[in-house]
């Protein structure tokens, strides 16, 4: 399986599901994504920390091909790492909606014939953006295994209609901010 595949690659980091969904052959994944790994410890074979990730990531996906991805972007140049490293286990219909820390507006991107939906993310979580971009309630996932609540949220990507621009990534790259992620925790 493709995230069993990235999870021994240990690409997967921060897991809190990884698992069979109530629908048999599909398989959800929340946690985070690495887009660009560490260097190697000098004389070792363990890495230093990531260095690109994509955060909270949410994906579903079947034996062989990823169905659906979301996250938090911190930058729109990272685009390009992500579909780099894993745009080949895309499935031809993956629906794929990124939240990005300096964009400057909402846009789609088109990329490897896929259109990737990104949305400005200033603060929050993406998790909670994802399910208000979508108009999934609470009580809509209540009872709910955890695999079982991505896949309702890949389910309501299909009627998912972005209103943003096409534009190419390298438009999309003109249309950033200084904007970082805010830090929070203790003082």
């Amino acid at each position: 399986m493709v995230l069993n595949d990235y999870k021994s690659q240990d690409l997967l980091t921060l897991q809190t599901v990884l698992g069979e969904t109530s629908e048999s052959g599909l398989f959800a994944f929340r946690g985070d994504l690495v887009l660009k790994e560490g260097p190697l410890h000098e004389g070792s074979d363990k890495r230093k920390p990531p260095e690109v990730m994509l955060s909270e990531c949410v994906m579903l996906a079947d034996e062989e091909k990823i169905k659906f991805m979301s996250g938090s972007l911190d930058d729109v140049a990272d685009l390009k790492l992500l579909i780099d490293k894993y745009a080949v286990d895309f499935s031809e219909d993956c629906k794929l909606l990124f939240f990005v820390i300096n964009t400057s507006k909402d846009m789609q991107v088109k990329m490897n014939d896929f259109i990737i939906s990104l949305i400005t993310l200033r603060e929050g979580m993406a998790w909670n953006e994802l399910m208000e971009v979508l108009y999934i309630e609470k009580s809509d996932l209540k009872g709910q295994s955890a695999a079982d609540k991505v896949l309702t949220v890949y389910q309501a990507m299909s009627d998912y209609q972005a209103k943003s621009e096409l534009v190419n990534f390298e438009e999309a790259l003109t249309n950033v901010t200084q904007a970082k992620r805010q830090a929070w925790g203790a003082v």
